[in-house]
């Protein structure tokens, strides 16, 4: 089937073309993460600051248990999970929110759900810096706050950049995820324009270019922002809410183990499935990806830094939607949903992966390798045998900390309709009238979960730390 590119200058029956709507489209988009954006950093830095406030006051110790709760609470829940809350369900709860635009809530759910990272960026760049800046400043009879302003966020804020340049990416690929609420970003252009001219790998291919030149740009703009606030010396090193709050509306009683069976337990298990093929698959294939980028042949480095950039910087749920619709195009048969997303997050993931294995790899001292070569090991032996098991083994709590992020995006696949953990709750809720209740409860088990994992991992990389 050839490609027509022609559809773009079509009109969509309201009186412009599927061009001009899709700049009102990206426009949206661009909206969404601009204003997602300066939420999660202004709130970002301010849990990230609270948690390393001085202990000796009892205020100080109430803001850091208040910003561990905020940053656990919303990094541990799915972004879609958290959309869908801010959509549906706090309307209902608080009726101050029924008034407040669609667009808005969107942009909070974005902002709170990137803030989380934020802060634990903004926490280790101050944690990072020598403790006798801090003394220094309290010497010289600076407040907390002048100490703060004038001393460590300048500084801290120079070591984060390049970490905070990779959330601002992520957060514009987050903003995808605003199509399950109906907001006119391209993701739903997409969507809805493919249903109306089956044009969708035409379509496709131009929205996803759009998201990966935004993204791009982004990262080109904070590389620019990163050489300009550079220190020399270190260069390489509310208003309130007025209604009473009323639960009164929400009913919990309907759910017993006979609907957890029925509905929600094929979900898990499939989400489980899902994370654990995933992971396995993304490591294998993100080493292989790793050692291309580390071999220093051209022919293999560009082709492996090409897929790893160029995949990074398209949101998730384009690559589900455009898995979904290609492979069946170009196989002549569908594979279904849940294939798809087998198969997407393989891919997806790998470049992730990639990056953390090849980090890996080049925290292995050289002498091992030279040391390796000595004993007239191969190259290939010299990694199978020494550098790869010392690289995996480093690399197992950031690996894992990964997973935990994959298990989470793994609610995007209700973007295809495949029944995943979000889907059975989701499916539950429509059939007995109780929608508001089950985002609740979705997003307390994905919480449960994921802060389980969370902690498993943190004392996974506290005994390793030991261990060397």
């Amino acid at each position: 089937m050839a490609l027509d590119w022609q559809v773009f200058l079509e009109d969509d029956g309201g009186g412009r073309t599927y061009l001009e709507w899709m700049f009102e489209a990206w426009g949206w988009t661009l909206s969404v993460a601009a204003c997602a954006w300066v939420v999660a950093m202004v709130v970002g830095a301010l849990m990230g600051t609270l948690r390393t406030l001085p202990t000796d006051r009892a205020w100080n110790r109430f803001f850091i248990q208040f910003a561990t709760a905020w940053v656990e609470m919303f990094r541990n829940i799915p972004v879609l999970v958290q959309i869908f809350l801010w959509y549906f369900v706090v309307p209902k709860v608080v009726p101050a929110f029924q008034q407040v635009p669609g667009f808005t809530l969107v942009v909070l759910a974005l902002g709170f759900f990137t803030s989380a990272r934020i802060a634990e960026q903004v926490r280790a760049g101050i944690q990072a810096l020598p403790r006798g800046q801090r003394y220094a400043a309290m010497a010289m009879g600076l407040t907390t706050f002048q100490s703060y302003r004038y001393v460590l966020w300048p500084m801290a804020f120079r070591m984060v950049w390049p970490p905070l340049t990779s959330e601002s990416m992520n957060l514009l690929k987050n903003s995808s995820v605003a199509f399950a609420v109906s907001i006119a970003e391209l993701t739903m252009y997409a969507m809805q324009v493919q249903e109306e001219t089956s044009r969708g790998i035409e379509v496709y291919l131009v929205v996803t270019a759009l998201y990966a030149i935004s993204a791009l740009t982004v990262n080109r703009v904070m590389a620019f922002l990163e050489k300009r606030i550079a220190n020399p010396r270190c260069r390489g090193c509310a208003s309130k809410w007025r209604g009473a709050l009323s639960m009164s509306a929400l009913d919990f009683a309907f759910l017993d183990w006979d609907i957890f069976n029925k509905f929600v337990l094929k979900g898990l298990l499939f989400s489980i499935e899902l994370t654990v093929v995933a992971t396995i698959g993304g490591i294998v294939f993100g080493t292989i990806l790793a050692l291309m980028r580390l071999s220093g042949r051209s022919i293999l480095v560009w082709p492996a830094q090409i897929y790893v950039n160029g995949m990074r910087s398209i949101p998730l749920v384009m690559v589900i939607l455009w898995v979904f619709l290609l492979i069946p195009f170009l196989i002549g048969r569908s594979i279904g949903a849940e294939i798809s997303a087998l198969v997407t997050f393989i891919v997806f993931e790998a470049a992730f992966f990639s990056e953390i294995m090849r980090a890996g790899i080049q925290s292995i001292s050289r002498s091992q390798v030279m040391a390796g070569q000595a004993l007239g090991l191969t190259y290939s032996q010299n990694m199978r045998y020494i550098i790869l098991p010392q690289a995996f083994r480093n690399m197992i709590p950031v690996l894992l900390t990964q997973t935990i992020v994959l298990f989470q995006d793994t609610s995007l696949v209700y973007a295809i309709g495949a029944y995943d953990l979000l889907k059975g709750f989701v499916t539950a809720g429509k059939i007995y009238g109780r929608v508001e209740e089950v985002y609740i409860l979705a997003a307390v088990v994905y919480f449960v979960i994921c802060f389980s994992l969370s902690t498993i991992v943190k004392r996974l990389q506290a005994r390793m730390a030991i261990v060397r």
